[in-house]
């Protein structure tokens, strides 16, 4: 398999940088994982701090045991003053993603002309 191809995939599907550190590009390559790591990591914290506060909700018998309401619950969450902040996060993820694909691509194909 070609090295561009492997870079790339390895950026998309495993974890945006490590098509960079594939291409011994190692510095650009862990700035890009923390990055990722880092947005991941936010993400997953804020999202299981809501759902811990949901259950809580329907634990105390704040809100009934049924679909509707904890639906509303869920809307109401993302509701919160931290979803720009949220929304700021994915974008962060994403724009790192697209960004670790697309230089990975350019690197291994500068390479390979070399």
């Amino acid at each position: 398999m070609k090295r561009t191809t492997v870079a790339v995939l390895l950026s998309t599907l495993v974890i945006p940088g490590a098509g960079h550190v594939y291409l011994k590009k190692h510095l650009r390559g862990i700035a890009l994982i923390i990055v990722a790591l880092s947005a991941v990591s936010f993400l997953l914290v804020k999202a299981s701090q809501k759902a811990l506060a949901i259950s809580d909700k329907i634990i105390a018998g704040e809100v009934p045991l049924d679909m509707l309401a904890i639906s509303a619950q869920i809307q109401n969450a993302s509701n919160s003053p931290d979803a720009q902040l949220i929304n700021i996060v994915t974008w962060v993820f994403f724009s790192c993603w697209l960004i670790a694909a697309v230089d990975a691509y350019r690197l291994a194909r500068k390479l390979e002309s070399v």
